[in-house]
């Protein structure tokens, strides 16, 4: 009598699990470090760019002029880099009045970092 009702326990025992996982296997998540959770680490390449004239400049730092007379300060590193277009340059290339565009990280005490720096062509206006 045993043997007819252990198939059916076991069926009752099963069956309330598969129905929980819906028919499929579960996926663990990957943790909150992950590019998928973290909408910081996802946008953790792309930085923000200013653009605008150079007020001033020396190897700790760089004054931008980005409108009007709206003046940003950046610190500059040994990571900083400055190009123009492809072509590698030096802090001593850039002068106060070359037009840049710098693309920066914001430090957590508030400071502009400057990634790079690099020669702004402006485009000519279309015909």
């Amino acid at each position: 009598m045993l043997g007819r009702w252990l198939p059916i326990a076991a069926l009752l025992v099963v069956l309330p699990a598969f129905c929980q996982m819906g028919g499929q296997p579960r996926v663990r998540r990957a943790g909150a470090n992950s590019a998928q959770d973290n909408p910081a680490a996802q946008n953790k390449d792309l930085l923000p760019s200013f653009t605008g004239t150079i007020r001033g400049i020396d190897s700790k730092g760089l004054t931008l002029e980005v409108t009007g007379e709206n003046l940003l300060e950046f610190r500059c590193s040994k990571k900083t880099k400055y190009a123009d277009g492809d072509k590698t340059l030096k802090s001593s290339d850039f002068k106060p009045g070359d037009k840049v565009a710098i693309d920066a990280r914001r430090e957590l005490d508030g400071s502009l970092d400057a990634v790079k720096v690099r020669v702004d062509h402006p485009q000519p206006p279309p015909e």
